[in-house]
């Protein structure tokens, strides 16, 4: 069993009479919302025409805008849970997690949006592979390039360091070094990787019980941690390019402009604190700090100075 801490959520849950008197799907869809607008109801749409026979899961961590403002057939089909606070993404999970039937369950961002069957693919892989693992598609950018962190080494203290200083870049399809990000080379076929990307992967509901995700990770570094964990249990991480989804990313966070930043690195310290700081002395650690927020504060800085410059420019461009 997981020694991870799980906390009490407040929440309430608004179900609708078509959703609770369907019968058992093979699939729960769990969608963590916040703050996304127009983009989650097109991440249903797509998914009512890409994937009926789903159970879809929404958890909203308190959003403040009109992202829950769902036509008539849309109502019908989900199960919605409201959060009383912004309670995180892992935190958000668990509780989602909870209330699902399906064998299987799909983490899918509320800022995708399916063009195929992307169902299908995950779950004739699982059932291919003996109902276990995680499994994750391909996550595709708005411009049609891969977003690499769907397929990912485990960070390293060493692949950290060379993706953190930009040494990485320099080599980006080296089979030698340790990255952090695999070589394009390999997106094309189904293989085993370190971790999936949480925005879009599938793993047995029995597994998130097992492994539930660990609800210190707010935002960011909750999807390396799940399947670091998993793997360290005997489980298989796979990577699966046949089903694909569209990733605008970073739409809840596009108002706050340093809070996703600071979460980002702050996330990556405390994996590294949970899994790699223990095999380091005081003072390897005491450098590996100082190092990440040295990283981070002049990106902050400069997302800071650049915000409202780029409101300005959106305000006159619209």
């Amino acid at each position: 069993m997981s020694s991870v801490k799980r906390r009490e959520t407040k929440n309430t849950i608004a179900f609708t009479p078509d959703a609770r008197n369907r019968a058992q799907p093979k699939v729960s869809i769990v969608i963590i919302n916040y703050n996304t607008g127009s983009y989650l109801r097109r991440c249903i749409a797509s998914i009512l025409n890409f994937a009926q026979d789903v159970e879809i899961v929404i958890w909203d961590n308190a959003s403040s805008d009109d992202s829950l403002v769902l036509q008539h057939p849309m109502q019908q089909r989900i199960r919605l849970i409201r959060s009383r606070q912004n309670v995180g993404f892992a935190r958000a999970v668990n509780a989602a997690v909870e209330t699902c039937s399906g064998e299987f369950v799909l983490l899918l961002n509320p800022d995708t949006e399916a063009r195929s069957d992307f169902v299908s693919p995950l779950v004739d892989f699982m059932e291919q592979h003996g109902r276990r693992g995680v499994v994750g598609g391909k996550v595709i950018n708005p411009d049609g390039s891969p977003e690499k962190a769907c397929r990912r080494a485990i960070p390293t203290p060493t692949s950290a360091i060379m993706r953190l200083t930009g040494i990485s870049l320099l080599f980006p399809n080296s089979r030698k070094l340790p990255l952090y990000n695999l070589p394009d080379s390999t997106n094309e076929r189904a293989h085993k990787v370190g971790a999936v990307s949480g925005s879009f992967c599938m793993f047995p509901r029995e597994l998130a019980k097992r492994v539930p995700f660990d609800e210190q990770f707010f935002l960011f570094g909750e999807d390396l941690d799940f399947c670091f964990r998993a793997s360290r249990l005997g489980e298989s991480v796979w990577f699966v390019p046949s089903a694909s989804v569209i990733h605008q990313k970073g739409v809840s966070m596009r108002y706050r402009p340093i809070f996703p930043l600071f979460c980002f690195y702050d996330s990556m310290l405390k994996f590294y604190r949970k899994h790699f700081a223990s095999g380091h002395s005081l003072a390897f650690n005491v450098v590996v700090f100082i190092a990440v927020w040295a990283l981070a504060f002049p990106k902050m800085v400069f997302r800071l100075v650049a915000w409202p410059i780029q409101c300005v420019a959106r305000s006159l461009e619209g």
